[in-house]
């Protein structure tokens, strides 16, 4: 039964032909739960994805696109921002788990650069970045590791071996560090050599 047929008479309404119907929304109610990812979430997942890239290009030793890369990945995730409008900044990332994610990320992605400038030949750019992972983390051994190479190209022998014995104060079986060790007293000990040498022969050219 419809209202076509066998029709309404009272309302006009033919037994056949279209009828038109109006409604009128009274009530929208309450919007339902926010679905899909939030913003930090597809920030997070982005920042992966980068970091992912970086180690791609560094496997395959495209080692300044690596470097590109892990940048990427630190300016994607700064800890703080300044909404619209304010004049004070706030955390981009309030949950526990947000925050870590991002800490964490940042994190091998700052060690992961060091490793690239170490490729690189960039010794101060190691030590820097190795240097940015300590003020966090003071027993982080990567970076602890990846700053004394980087003071060993750059021939700051203290802080190279201050950096492996604490390795090896942490770790005492870490037998890189070891190595690492024996070659920067090795390096010092040769450069201490040559400069004597250098000073010696300067002297003789003098008294001649």
């Amino acid at each position: 039964l419809t209202l076509l047929s066998p029709g309404r008479p009272e309302l006009k309404v033919p037994a056949e032909g279209p009828v038109v119907f109006k409604l009128e929304m009274l009530d929208f109610g309450s919007p339902g739960p926010e679905e899909g990812p939030s913003e930090n979430l597809l920030l997070l997942n982005l920042a992966k994805k980068v970091k992912e890239k970086g180690s791609e290009h560094f496997k395959a030793g495209r080692f300044r696109l690596a470097q590109e890369r892990y940048s990427r990945v630190i300016q994607l995730l700064p800890r703080y921002k300044k909404p619209l409008g304010s004049t004070t900044n706030t955390e981009v990332f309030t949950e526990w788990v947000e925050k870590k994610t991002a800490e964490e990320l940042k994190r091998s992605s700052r060690l992961n650069l060091a490793a690239c400038a170490l490729k690189l030949n960039l010794h101060y750019a190691a030590a820097r970045h190795a240097d940015e992972v300590l003020k966090e983390e003071p027993k982080n051994i990567k970076a602890l590791y990846r700053r004394a190479q980087g003071a060993l190209g750059t021939n700051d022998f203290d802080v190279a071996v201050k950096d492996c014995k604490r390795i090896l104060e942490l770790e005492p079986d870490n037998k890189d560090a070891g190595l690492l060790l024996r070659k920067v007293k090795q390096t010092e000990k040769e450069q201490d050599k040559a400069q004597r040498e250098q000073f010696g022969a300067t002297l003789g050219r003098k008294l001649l």
